[in-house]
């Protein structure tokens, strides 16, 4: 939802103020807003990104449809948009012993994994779980 100052839904964005997402399986989702205004959706498990135009439509330019899916072994925790439109995602993952760790992925702005970033567009952190994501300006 998208509210205006006096906390009414906005009739200008999505249906009504809204935007319904069938992402994933609800449970683990992080939200993120770009600098030219478009929004990005990341749910898991796995990995599946939906980005919508300032205005709450799907924006169709990236992926299929406006849809995005990496078979990754994660949840996404946290999100955060970079000055030149790529996601980067904190990740959760746990692997097939239950054992936990962390990730940070880099998509695209089309919604691809970043293969200039780290390992092939992920980077695994020595770390159990994610807590918080920053961006450092230069």
């Amino acid at each position: 939802m998208l509210s205006l100052r006096d906390g009414v839904p906005d009739p200008s964005f999505g249906t009504g103020g809204w935007f319904h997402s069938t992402l994933g399986d609800g449970k683990r989702v992080a939200l993120a807003v770009a600098p030219d205004g478009r929004i990005y959706i990341a749910a898991g498990p796995g990995l599946h990104v939906q980005r919508l135009m300032p205005d709450g439509s799907v924006d169709l330019s990236c992926g299929t449809l406006g849809t995005v899916t990496h078979a990754l072994p994660s949840a996404p925790a946290l999100a955060v948009v970079d000055h030149r439109g790529a996601l980067l995602v904190a990740m959760d993952e746990q692997d097939e012993t239950e054992t936990t760790s962390a990730s940070v992925v880099r998509l695209s702005p089309t919604g691809s994994l970043d293969g200039a970033f780290a390992s092939g567009g992920r980077a695994a952190l020595p770390a159990a779980y994610v807590h918080g994501i920053a961006l450092q300006s230069t």
